[in-house]
């Protein structure tokens, strides 16, 4: 067995648990016992455009009534949260104790059901699913570092729970992060547990004009020389209303001592790096992290919007003369193009990297699989997995990959 099977629900001991919650519970469990189709889970549906296109006769199953902060130690640097609790809220409530997520999920914007606007969306359960990190992944870790344990009900309605509430968890197989990114193909998240960081003493950026292959080896150097750089950004894009294109935005975060020290380095090996505002930086840094610039929302023009995971540290230029966004870097690039996808998936794995079709222009029908297809092992040992946890095969089928 994968997991621990709970009769009754571990939740059913906390103080702030309700009749509403149970009821869900209830409601989600028969819906998976009797349904006699496949079934979409969506909390916000903020993040509907990532991935397969879910199948249009799919049952759905809502998660954004299964909400709320189950346990929040400060002291311990831990947070056990329901799926359908809003990335936005517990940020709010991890700021007022000067913590954060860290890898900055991105919160997109979704039309809400109650006021018909448009606002910043997304719930922890979506965030756990699709594994989308932000700007500052590159110092403060993964979405999937940070998951600490889970629970999931699967497709006999049993309620499974994986890993715990603490960092140094060694109790067997760590199948709780074979959820993040899994697009809710292993089975519904129910409750997560994840470890948080302390928001940074203090945070500068700076700004440095630099052409394609001068970005590529001013970060490298700086990386090189141990730099507390939490952020890195640079587009041969336009930013509107922020900076001229091929401009490298550099973020600082750590000790006062240790950023002014760095800030100096920097001066020293770039004469043309200016500090930004920090009002300025701040709505800069917030808006790349939710994909709000017209790069990531303009219309398509019949091409791709690609999501390119490349090797730490690497030099990769082919791309140069393509609209791109780099960050994390220079490990990954948001690249524009009409390329045909079959060659761009295998370019950019020749070249040790990982391609993702994040989005497809709105003009243009496809059934190719938008996620790098796995190696016949890696295939094997997922379609196992997927038995395992979800024997009927009938959460999100398709959703991740087309075999699964």
């Amino acid at each position: 067995m994968l997991g621990v099977y709970i009769k009754k629900s571990f939740l059913s001991n906390q103080k702030n648990d309700n009749s509403q919650v149970l009821e869900w519970l209830d409601y989600a469990k028969s819906k998976i016992l009797n349904s006699k189709k496949p079934i979409t889970f969506v909390g916000h549906n903020s993040k509907f455009f990532y991935g397969n296109p879910p199948r249009k006769d799919n049952e759905i199953l809502n998660t954004s009534g299964y909400e709320g902060v189950i346990d929040y130690d400060p002291s311990e640097l831990v947070v056990v949260v329901r799926c359908g609790t809003s990335i936005t809220k517990l940020e709010s409530l991890l700021a007022s104790k000067n913590q954060t997520l860290g890898f900055d999920p991105p919160r997109f914007l979704a039309r809400s059901s109650k006021t018909n606007k448009l606002s910043p969306s997304g719930t922890i359960g979506g965030m756990v699913a699709t594994g989308l990190e932000g700007p500052q992944r590159i110092f403060n870790g993964s979405c999937r570092e940070a998951v600490l344990g889970l629970s999931i009900l699967n497709s006999d309605g049993e309620l499974l729970k994986f890993g715990g509430t603490v960092i140094k968890n060694v109790a067997g197989y760590d199948i709780s992060r074979l959820h993040v990114g899994a697009m809710g193909t292993l089975g519904l998240i129910l409750d997560i547990s994840l470890r948080v960081k302390p928001l940074p003493m203090t945070e500068r950026t700076i700004a440095i004009p630099a052409k394609f292959f001068q970005m590529i080896q001013i970060v490298n150097n700086f990386f090189s020389d141990y730099l507390p750089i939490s952020s890195t950004s640079w587009t041969n894009n336009s930013v509107y209303k922020f900076f001229e294109k091929e401009m490298l935005i550099l973020r600082l975060s750590g000790p006062k001592k240790s950023v002014a020290k760095a800030l100096e380095h920097i001066f020293r090996c770039q004469k043309e790096a200016y500090i930004v505002e920090k009002e300025r930086a701040d709505s800069f840094w917030n808006l790349l992290r939710d994909q709000r610039f017209s790069f990531f929302t303009a219309p398509l023009g019949g091409g791709f919007l690609w999501r390119v995971s490349l090797p730490f540290g690497n030099d990769f230029v082919s791309l140069d003369k393509l609209d791109q966004w780099a960050e994390w870097g220079n490990a990954l690039r948001w690249v524009r193009t009409d390329k045909d996808p079959e060659w761009f998936f295998s370019f950019i794995k020749s070249q040790g990297g990982n391609a993702t079709i994040y989005r497809v222009s709105e003009d243009l029908i496809t059934t190719q699989d938008r996620f790098t297809k796995p190696e016949w092992i890696e295939k094997e040992l997922q379609t196992k997995i997927k038995k395992k946890l979800d024997p009927k095969f009938i959460f999100n089928p398709g959703r991740l990959y087309s075999f699964i």
